[in-house]
């Protein structure tokens, strides 16, 4: 695993021999790399992509009649422009209608119990030590799944395909721009 020095753009490794513990790691002089500007880029370049699940990585069923897709990308116009994030006209339009999006749960406990947050990419924040202000994109939903209220949702891992109605807009005391309220499950009998 390496490391980026933006002050002097070079490589760190992480790691060094611990053959002898007692000893201090050699300083960082010894330790570094240094790379162009164009080898980094190329680094950067061959650098795998990460796997980030959308309606167009992945095969979805059909969307249900009177449901609309929705992918993270549109939710606010890019590039974000001098008055901040300013939601696309679609999102808009979507508000209080049903939606599919695909994404990822938050690797989180929130208050509510039945809550989550989605996003386009798996999360992991740690509130404890920073908050969460910092680790959560602007482009995630606050999902409310039904249910007891007493009963916590468990942590799904991978992607998720979510059918609910849409809400946008600030409500309240609520810091999350976006939310959906889950459709109820299908019971057998149905």
């Amino acid at each position: 695993m390496l490391l980026v020095s933006l002050c002097s753009i070079s490589l760190l490794p992480v790691a060094w021999s611990h053959e002898h513990e007692d000893k201090a790691p050699p300083p960082p002089a010894e330790r570094r790399t240094n790379v162009s500007a164009e080898q980094l880029a190329k680094l950067l370049k061959d650098a795998p992509a990460p796997a980030i699940a959308t309606p167009e990585t992945l095969q979805l069923p059909p969307l249900p009649a009177g449901v609309e897709e929705l992918n993270f990308k549109d939710f606010y116009k890019m590039p974000v422009g001098p008055l901040g994030l300013e939601p696309t006209a679609k999102l808009q339009t979507l508000n209080g209608k049903r939606v599919r999006i695909v994404g990822f749960m938050a690797e989180i406990k929130l208050d509510d119990k039945r809550q989550m947050i989605f996003s386009s990419v798996p999360l992991k924040p740690q509130p404890e030590e920073y908050g969460v202000a910092d680790e959560i994109p602007a482009t995630h939903i606050l999902v409310t799944v039904p249910g007891n209220p007493e009963e916590e949702i468990r942590f799904t891992p991978g992607p998720m395909l979510l059918t609910g109605v849409l809400s946008v807009g600030t409500v309240g005391g609520e810091t999350s721009f976006v939310r959906m309220q889950l459709d109820e499950a299908p019971t057998s009998g149905k």
